[in-house]
């Protein structure tokens, strides 16, 4: 039974995390920065990496497409960008029951009763509503030989048969969802009058869930004449 809750953003660092993003923090002047990289193996060669990386090192750099994002928000090249599109529910993926189960509460504690273990608060923990949660992860290479070994490097990660997208709900426990079938497409196109940029976008739909419903607290009821035993006090 999942006790934990996801959200959105689970399902958007999930994709990160799917692609191998590792956090990576850097000194700009004096200030330090956290940012999600990846790491290629086999284009680590100063004679595929631009110079204007060594910020970076070895590392390429992953960014998340806002909605603030316009044509002024230069990317560090090459790098990869994960932009989410829509999220629809489907309720074909839902049970026929809404409630999972009476969970623990957050600031519960554990009693004994007459030899039995419980808690002294309960929460009622509501099914999450399935969605379907589609994205696109843009690939921004300055060279065609670059860009085409970072499409390998993606479709490895992202099976085009498909693929499972690892979350973290907030219990911490892992979960996997299946995404569909991938679509690649050539965008490359030419930023300015000197550089031609080289893009390809994988998308890809999660069959995730999210949790809507707040949760309602009940208290057991202890009476005088039971033996209560609190654990741990």
């Amino acid at each position: 039974m999942a006790i934990g809750y996801v959200t959105l953003r689970d399902f958007d660092n999930g994709v990160v995390f799917s692609l191998g993003g590792q956090l990576f923090t850097r000194t700009i002047d004096g200030v330090s920065r956290s940012d999600f990289v990846v790491e290629l193996n086999d284009l680590q060669t100063r004679a595929i990496i631009p110079s204007h990386l060594d910020e970076f090192g070895d590392l390429f750099p992953v960014y998340f497409k806002t909605k603030g994002m316009t044509a002024f928000n230069r990317y560090v090249l090459p790098c990869f960008v994960v932009k989410r599109n829509d999220l629809s529910p489907n309720f074909s993926r839902r049970s026929f029951f809404n409630i999972v189960e009476k969970i623990p509460g957050p600031d519960s504690t554990p009693v004994v009763i007459d030899g039995v273990s419980g808690y002294d608060k309960l929460v009622t923990k509501w099914q999450a509503t399935p969605f379907d949660i589609s994205y696109d992860l843009e690939i921004h290479a300055k060279s065609e030989v670059m860009g085409q070994a970072m499409l390998k490097y993606a479709l490895a990660r992202f099976g085009p048969l498909g693929f499972s997208v690892a979350v973290f709900d907030s219990e911490t426990d892992k979960r996997l969802y299946d995404a569909g079938e991938v679509a690649v497409s050539d965008m490359s196109e030419i930023e300015d009058v000197v550089d031609e940029v080289s893009m390809y976008s994988v998308s890809f739909t999660i069959q995730g869930e999210i949790d809507l419903h707040l949760t309602d607290e009940d208290y057991n009821v202890l009476y005088p004449t039971e033996s209560v035993t609190m654990i741990g006090g």
